[in-house]
């Protein structure tokens, strides 16, 4: 099993419980860590948290056992949550991020600004004056800015 396969399955557990998975960090090796980030309509406290912890180690000990002995974290995407999926960057129109993103065929560049507008192809971040095409493809990472 690889990270991209977990990530799939506990996406879709976590879909049926409500929940959306928005970074999974996991250590697949021996004693690994598995750090489990969720989000939902109106936010997630510590109660949500709690009831995930629960379910995901009975399904990562039960219904979709790992190969490896792990320790179980579950948290919100805090202030500084990481946008990988397209709806992502469109439910945070007008907020600040920091963008790392291919500006040439080798050339890797940060920026910070306000996403003013996101569609299926990419993002436009406004910088001051000036406005940044950037599309998905050659996003690297992007995280909000708070």
């Amino acid at each position: 099993m690889d990270k991209r396969d977990l990530f799939e399955h506990l996406s879709k557990e976590l879909e049926l419980m409500g929940y959306e998975l928005v970074d999974l960090r996991a250590n697949l090796a021996k004693n690994g860590l598995v750090r489990i980030d969720i989000d939902k309509k109106g936010g997630v406290d510590i109660t949500d948290c709690e009831i995930v912890s629960k379910a995901m180690s009975a399904f990562l000990d039960v219904i979709y056992p790992v190969d490896f002995n792990y320790n179980l974290e579950v948290s919100t995407p805090g202030l500084k949550r990481k946008l990988s999926k397209k709806q992502h960057f469109i439910d945070h129109i007008e907020c600040s991020i920091k963008v790392k993103f291919y500006k040439a065929e080798k050339e890797v560049t940060t920026i910070y600004g306000l996403i003013s507008s996101a569609d299926d192809t990419g993002i436009t971040l406004t910088n001051g004056s000036n406005d940044q095409i950037i599309p998905f493809n050659q996003i690297i990472e992007a995280n909000l800015n708070m």
